[in-house]
């Protein structure tokens, strides 16, 4: 018996032409994600395997997986977030591109996760609990951050900085210090 899957609570994701973006969790519990046009006849299908879902478990019960989808239009890819990896895929025809690890710290309350494009189109940010990557159009990372704590909030972006907010522990309780690191591409920046 397959599962349903959401993408951030919808059932579908909108493409371009009228398509969109449907997907399920079959009897092997694998991911397995359809694009399908206008009519519903499939353009393409890819398993994605056991990709496991968004680890915040905000649209997710017994019968529903879900993950955060983004539709890269600059790129014509999806970028598909799980629970330890995101994946970008091509939305021609559903190969996987690349893939990024995440850190999530296993407990909904605690996550912070997602993926934003920036406004211009020219880089998206994926973001886990632990682990902030910033992406170029290239599908290259500009910038790795391993957060030192746990993220306080979804990182942003400010004047040619990642801002990563995350909790002090160290210091006053409840706390919160932001750490900037310039969005120079191509660099390490793990803390």
């Amino acid at each position: 018996m397959s599962r349903r899957v959401t993408f951030g609570g919808e059932a579908v994701v909108p493409l371009p032409d009228g398509d969109v973006l449907r997907g399920a969790i079959d009897d092997r519990e694998h991911l397995r994600i359809r694009r399908e046009d206008g009519f519903g006849a499939l353009v393409w299908e890819a398993d994605l395997g056991d990709l496991g879902e968004d680890p915040i478990l905000r649209h997710a019960d017994s019968q529903t997986s879900d993950y955060g989808c983004l539709q890269w239009a600059a790129t014509d890819t999806l970028v598909l977030l799980g629970d330890t990896t995101a994946l970008i895929l091509s939305a021609a025809n559903g190969a996987v591109t690349t893939s990024y690890e995440l850190k999530p710290v296993g407990r909904p309350s605690l996550e912070v996760s997602g993926v934003s494009a920036l406004p211009e189109g020219g880089a998206v940010v994926i973001a886990s609990a632990k682990r902030v990557w910033v992406i170029g159009s290239d599908l290259k990372p500009i910038v790795c951050v391993d957060a030192d704590s746990l993220l306080a909030s979804f990182p942003r972006v400010e004047h040619g900085f990642l801002v990563v907010d995350e909790y002090d522990f160290d210091g006053e309780e409840g706390r919160v210090r932001a750490r900037r690191f310039p969005l120079v591409h191509g660099v390490d920046q793990s803390g």
